[in-house]
């Protein structure tokens, strides 16, 4: 995680997909700072997470009921909704 804060640094990217991303007390860690971290809350570490642009971030939706600790799915507030997953 802490060479995709390095990367995002350098490189423009709005969206990232993470697989078993660095955790601590079950919450992740080195996020790069201008970046939205959507995923599972649980007291057992998360194993997928989407990271998205804060100033995009506000255009989409977690969708609790089909995120579980190894599932991140959003979707996008728009009409008609466009879904993302990440697992």
């Amino acid at each position: 995680m802490a060479q995709l804060a390095l990367y995002s640094q350098e490189n423009k990217g709005d969206i990232a997909l993470i697989q078993e991303p660095y955790c601590y007390n079950g919450e992740p860690r080195c996020i790069p700072p201008d970046y939205s971290v959507f995923h599972m809350t649980s007291n057992r570490n998360s194993r997928a997470l989407i990271l998205i642009k804060k100033d995009i971030a506000h255009n989409f939706i977690f969708l609790y009921q089909y995120s579980n600790q190894d599932n991140t799915i959003l979707a996008t507030a728009t009409n008609p909704p466009f879904y993302i997953a990440s697992s």
